[in-house]
């Protein structure tokens, strides 16, 4: 997916209105706030100090410009944002990794009648009340803010989450830390009516 095409789908999808902004990201605050106790994430870690943001640090890692585009085109990136929430574990696809779908499902998941079905897929990628660095991780299963469990594998020295492969670990940032990824995760909950849409 080229960046013109990457620019006219945005383009297209902004019109999604402040009326889905403000219903994702109410829901989105409220799965932060409501912090869950992984298995597999469990210590509690210093991580190093950094003064960006998640999403300021997505931006600053220049392999993440589709997901930072689709937060920002869904207002959501306040909430992901925002210090006061979090820590977060965030499991990041990369643009490799959104380039592997279809322009037209990339463009129909951003739009009003498929909201549950983005913050479904969108929550599903982080787990908040832990930042964890990769070397940290142990195989086992997390509970995600889309209150879904999230399988991790480690493999020798590789980390396995639902199949995808963490490709850029420990982008650290004031409220978390990211791992890049090289696929989007989807849910089982979700999975069917994904499908659909890669149709």
């Amino acid at each position: 997916m080229n960046l013109s095409t990457r620019v006219h789908i945005f383009t297209t999808v902004a019109i999604i209105g402040a009326a889905f902004s403000a219903l994702v990201t109410q829901s989105i605050s409220a799965q932060i706030t409501a912090t869950a106790t992984p298995s597999s994430l469990s210590k509690t870690t210093t991580i190093a100090k950094s003064s960006a943001n998640i999403i300021e640090a997505l931006s600053d890692a220049e392999n993440f410009d589709t997901l930072v585009q689709m937060l920002e085109t869904a207002g959501l990136s306040n909430a992901v944002a925002d210090p006061s929430r979090g820590p977060l574990t965030v499991f990041a696809p990369t643009d490799a990794a959104f380039d592997t779908l279809p322009d037209s499902a990339l463009k129909a998941l951003l739009e009003p009648e498929n909201q549950e079905l983005f913050l479904d897929i969108l929550t599903y990628h982080a787990v908040s009340g832990t930042a964890i660095p990769a070397a940290e991780v142990t195989s086992g299963a997390v509970l995600t803010l889309s209150e879904d469990e999230l399988p991790i594998e480690l493999v020798e020295e590789t980390v396995m989450v639902d199949g995808a492969t963490v490709v850029q670990p420990d982008i650290q940032a004031v409220n978390g830390i990211i791992h890049g990824i090289d696929a989007i995760l989807v849910p089982n909950s979700a999975s069917a009516e994904f499908q659909n849409l890669l149709q």
